[in-house]
């Protein structure tokens, strides 16, 4: 039951959060190029681990008095030559953060 509910309500709040973005798209457009809505198009794993290790040490810093160092090692089948070195896809930053952390 509780699996169902929460899928429910992360479905509702991306199709509202989706919503909301686009109908606002006109105002922010020239700050946020890459996004189509909620969706960044260019969304780079790599930062948003960065972030979620970062998030993560603060909690474990202020929850449990421990400070650990982390280590990001990306491995990828892609030609670093092609795409610059980094990973990107069609994704939603704020969710692949929630499932990091």
């Amino acid at each position: 039951w509780l699996d169902t509910f929460l899928l429910s309500r992360v479905g509702t709040e991306m199709l509202t959060s989706q919503y909301i973005a686009c109908s606002q798209a006109g105002l922010d457009a020239a700050t946020r190029p890459r996004r189509g809505g909620i969706v960044d198009h260019q969304c780079d794993p790599a930062i948003i681990c960065d972030r979620a290790a970062t998030h993560v040490r603060k909690l474990c810093k202020s929850h449990y008095k421990m400070e650990q160092e982390l280590e990001i090692i990306i491995e990828s089948g892609v030609s670093c030559e092609i795409s610059g070195g980094r990973v990107r896809f069609p994704y939603v930053p704020q969710y692949l953060f929630y499932i990091l952390v």
